[in-house]
């Protein structure tokens, strides 16, 4: 709903008058009344003109664009923010999603059905009925241009659709597929993600130091997994697989990867010795080995030698796709590691990277960013680390490009969540 702010403005502002004039007409004391009135006067215009330009922007029109299954839908009357709701013309969407949706003009409600749900929307109720349930609504349908609007999320989600949004292109995505989550885990001075599938498996890159098993055991089980299908150990570095030992004994494992770099630290035999009681397949891997499983893929990008001085250099650096959404783990690949990578001729693109070795100076070099060309930057460091991580001049690189910069001791725990089509950034 477009509000015409000068016409309004110029209503109350009449009335303000026509209430001065006749506290004029019976006032005692006319001067006084004057002083008084005026200030009446100034007072109620302004709080007019503040009404309706709150108003404005509660009901702002942006160019807001709908995607239903990564196609765009073209509405007949264009979609609007209300109090952060998206509200949009429900038959244009729910159609499209394969919806049955009609008007009672006699009783003034919308009906939608779709596989045994019912939906009921009544213009200006802050609730909608589902199957005979109410249910509340962030903001309440309203009709616009002969449209019944409805807010997007709660009449998607009630039909058990996806919605993600993107603030940064005001896109709405709705899927009938599963999501992508891939958390990136404030563990400290260390490196840790867990992914959660679209196909319903789970994989664990790194475990952090051994005082980080149980909060991840827990982590992991709160996310309702008993069993982890794949497991990466990038490289035998205690703060990438010292936790591993634990996640092994407490939950059985599908395929356990890991390059093949032996080492002889106890935390690695100790990863080792969990390795056989768990009795997991055990796979070494290096450039070219992939995981291509419909509708995602992981693909092993380094190491690409046998042979490395540097034992970051033999780290498994992966590419997760998921239809248009990619994230590149770099673990604590050098800058040895990507120049052979760039100059593998390898498609090192990602929408998001996790930058290596901790936002370190060894790695994330200019060369590197401009071949992954990342939107976003995810950079697992401890807070206040001796290290000095991440050091400024990787950060300076990073703003070079364009990417916006995600520091685990800044914001925690970082969660990226991808329906394939788009994907958001979050912070749990």
């Amino acid at each position: 709903m477009k509000l015409n702010i000068k016409k309004e403005a110029r209503r109350f502002t009449h009335f303000a008058f026509r209430l001065n004039l006749n506290k004029a007409n019976v006032a005692r004391d006319r001067k006084r009344n004057f002083l008084c009135d005026k200030t009446v006067t100034a007072g109620i215009i302004m709080l007019a003109i503040t009404v309706f330009m709150l108003s404005y922007a509660a009901f702002a029109t942006y160019d807001v664009k709908i995607l239903v299954n990564g196609e765009r839908v073209q509405t007949s009357t264009a979609p609007y923010i209300e109090n952060g709701s998206t509200l949009i013309p429900l038959r244009d969407v729910f159609e499209t999603l394969g919806a049955e949706v009609v008007w009672d003009d006699e009783d003034r409600f919308a009906a939608a059905a779709k596989d045994g749900i019912l939906v009921q929307i009544y213009p200006d109720s802050g609730r909608f009925i589902k199957n005979g349930q109410e249910i509340e609504l962030p903001a309440p349908p309203k009709i616009t241009n002969d449209r019944i609007m409805v807010p997007l999320r709660a009449l998607s989600e009630a039909f058990g659709y996806n919605v993600l949004w993107s603030g940064d292109d005001y896109t709405v995505s709705i899927t009938d597929t599963k999501v992508l989550k891939v958390h990136f885990l404030d563990c400290g001075q260390a490196d840790c993600a867990f992914v959660e599938l679209p196909d319903g498996k789970c994989m664990l890159i790194d475990a952090a130091e051994s005082s980080f098993g149980k909060t991840l055991e827990a982590y992991i089980r709160d996310k309702g997994y008993t069993h982890i299908d794949y497991v990466i150990a990038t490289h035998p570095h205690s703060d990438h697989i010292g936790g591993m030992a634990h996640i092994l004994e407490s939950f059985s494992v599908g395929t356990f990867y890991m390059p093949n770099v032996p080492h002889t630290t106890k935390t690695y035999e100790k990863m080792l010795d969990a390795l056989v009681g768990n009795e997991c397949e055990c796979v070494y891997i290096s450039t070219g080995y992939d995981i291509e499983i419909e509708p995602y893929s992981i693909k092993v990008l380094s190491p690409l030698l046998e042979e490395y001085i540097r034992m970051n250099n033999y780290s498994a650096v992966t590419k997760l796709s998921y239809k248009d959404t990619q994230v590149l783990f770099s673990a604590d690949a050098e800058a040895t590691a990507e120049e052979e990578m760039i100059n593998g001729g390898f498609d090192l693109t990602a929408d998001i990277l996790k930058a290596g070795h901790h936002g370190s100076l060894t790695s994330t070099t200019h060369r590197y960013l401009s071949a992954v060309s990342p939107k976003d930057v995810v950079i697992s460091v401890g807070r206040d680390n001796s290290y000095g991580f991440p050091a400024s001049a990787v950060l300076s690189q990073i703003e070079a490009i364009g990417a916006r910069v995600h520091r685990t001791d800044l914001e925690g725990n970082i969660t990226a969540v991808s329906d394939g089509y788009i994907y958001v950034i979050e912070n749990e």
